[in-house]
């Protein structure tokens, strides 16, 4: 991993759904207005603040200079920022898909 990068989290299912489409949409973009990322130093938080016992997960490694929408960094609950994007993601920009091993 690279400090450069944003990373997102997601499930393979969700990902694979979307498998023929140049961008991707996570849901909390219709619920919230925003996709949630990290930066390397904050995975480990949010795997365990949002994802305990979940299996079947994904990091997708995003070049922040190459996504079509503005990186916004918003302030979180626990007094963070974290990078947002406030519209689709368009999969040019993710340079890394891996498996997170539990």
């Amino acid at each position: 991993m690279n400090n450069s990068y944003i990373y997102h989290i997601c499930t393979e299912g969700s990902w694979e759904e979307q498998s023929n489409s140049k961008e991707y949409i996570h849901d909390s973009l219709k619920g919230e207005g925003f996709i949630h990322f990290s930066e390397e130093h904050q995975i480990e938080g949010v795997l365990e603040r949002y994802f305990t016992d979940q299996t079947d997960l994904l990091i997708l490694t995003i070049e922040p200079s190459k996504i079509d929408e503005k990186v916004q960094y918003d302030k979180a609950p626990n007094d963070e920022d974290y990078p947002h994007i406030y519209g689709p993601i368009n999969k040019a920009a993710i340079i890394k898909i891996e498996q997170l091993k539990n």
